[in-house]
């Protein structure tokens, strides 16, 4: 059940909230969402699931626009809001509400409040629950219908480190099922700890779509150790890479794959004792690619 956008666009009066934003989120793996505040990540994923018309373009689940699916809640669940309940209401009774209307087994709704971690709080009044059993409680809303798909945005928000934890796993084994699973967190450790693909945007624009390791190497920097680091450095200049020596017979070298140290150093009988490579964490390169698109930034502060 792939997630497609096809040049979605969202604007309000003037202002565009997503420009001609194309993608795919594919089953299988955790694809994280990120951006900046203020990117348009939530108005895409609130696109998606049919909460708001797009201006232009289109936004498919399993090949159709969410809510012309027959059954929306088996084909994806979201949780986009942490305060989607009525404060009065429990979480049983919120619950077996949606599981009626839309042909959901009753029994449905202890399985995913027992999977939550709920069962215990299940008939307690959700007004006063804390922020993390309130996701808790939207993650149970999602996956009430069983769905193919998921799309979550900020779910780690509120929950103690077990519960990040629980949530990790969860979010896993579900993509092991072959399910799609789209995450936006502004928690980078915790995307790089589950996310297989990451999807950038900014200003609603389209910045990266890649696999986290195509995104997190982009850029990547060999450190490189040899018999004759400059001779090293010589051939694989002539292959366009970029050599910075460092003495010891060590050097960074950027611009070629690793398999053209190995080749350049063979041929030139070259000893090659430890290839390093120097990867840039998710943060990093996040930061660097959205550095233009960051709409909300503080001063710094003097004295």
């Amino acid at each position: 059940m792939a997630i497609q956008a096809e040049e979605l666009t969202k604007s309000f009066g003037s202002t565009s909230a997503v420009r001609e934003l194309s993608f795919t989120v594919r089953p299988g793996v955790v694809t994280g969402f990120l951006g900046p505040n203020g990117a348009g990540k939530s108005t895409t994923m609130r696109l998606l699931l049919g909460l708001d018309r797009p201006t232009a373009g289109r936004a498919l689940i399993d090949g159709e626009p969410f809510a012309e699916h027959p059954a929306p809640m088996r084909v994806a669940g979201g949780l986009l809001d942490s305060d989607f309940f009525h404060p009065w209401r429990s979480p049983r009774t919120h619950l077996r509400a949606l599981a009626h209307t839309h042909s959901i087994p009753v029994g449905r709704v202890d399985e995913v409040l027992e999977l939550v971690g709920l069962s215990d709080a299940g008939r307690r009044r959700a007004g006063g629950f804390s922020l993390g059993m309130r996701q808790r409680f939207g993650l149970a809303t999602a996956l009430l219908g069983d769905p193919g798909t998921l799309v979550l945005d900020e779910p780690f928000n509120g929950l103690d480190p077990e519960g990040i934890r629980w949530l990790r796993d969860l979010l896993t084994g579900l993509a092991d099922e072959d399910r799609t699973v789209l995450v936006s967190s502004h928690l980078m450790a915790e995307i790089a700890e589950i996310a297989e693909r990451v999807i950038v945007i900014g200003r609603g624009a389209l910045i990266a779509d890649a696999s986290m390791n195509e995104f997190t190497n982009d850029g990547r920097v060999f450190r490189v150790t040899a018999s004759d680091s400059a001779g090293l450095a010589r051939a694989l200049g002539q292959l366009g890479g970029e050599c910075t020596p460092l003495g010891n017979r060590t050097l960074d070298v950027s611009g070629v794959e690793r398999n053209d140290i190995d080749l350049v150093a063979r041929e030139q009988g070259i000893d090659v004792y430890e290839v390093l490579t120097q990867g840039h964490s998710l943060e990093e390169t996040f930061m660097r690619l959205t550095q233009d698109a960051v709409e909300y930034r503080g001063a710094t502060r003097k004295g």
